[in-house]
């Protein structure tokens, strides 16, 4: 089994695509990729768009399932339009809008999986939708 290092570097402008990159302090941790999980069902050009430092949610009314889940995307997408029409931000910041079972059932979507937000949206969809 090959020995892994960390090494640590001044923080970069952008992030180096195959490694995970956690700042500390004035200095950036690199953790070659294969050593960690990923967390999220996020293509890489999806993550690769930042949000601004200065980024606060809207506030809307969180998904649960109980509610009209039509009513919820459109709620979600004006509020958030206000603020940008990033394909790249509605899907990193969807999650943020859902809780309980449907936060569970998103925290399961494979990695990889969503690579925009159309994408999210029709499995999403497909998932809670009642007839």
């Amino acid at each position: 089994m090959e020995d892994t290092k960390l090494s640590i570097r001044p923080a970069p402008s952008k992030h180096t695509m195959g490694r995970q990159s956690l700042t500390l302090s004035q200095h950036v941790v690199v953790i070659p990729s294969s050593s960690f999980v990923r967390r999220h069902p996020f293509t890489d050009e999806i993550m690769e768009v930042l949000l601004l430092p200065n980024w606060r949610n809207p506030i809307f009314e969180m998904f649960d399932g109980t509610i009209n889940l039509d009513k919820h995307l459109d709620v979600y997408t004006m509020q958030l339009g206000l603020f940008t029409l990033e394909d790249a931000i509605l899907c990193q910041v969807f999650q943020t809008s859902l809780k309980r079972t449907t936060l569970s059932w998103f925290t399961r979507l494979p990695p990889f999986f969503v690579d925009n937000f159309q994408t999210l949206t029709s499995v999403f969809g497909a998932q809670f939708t009642t007839f």
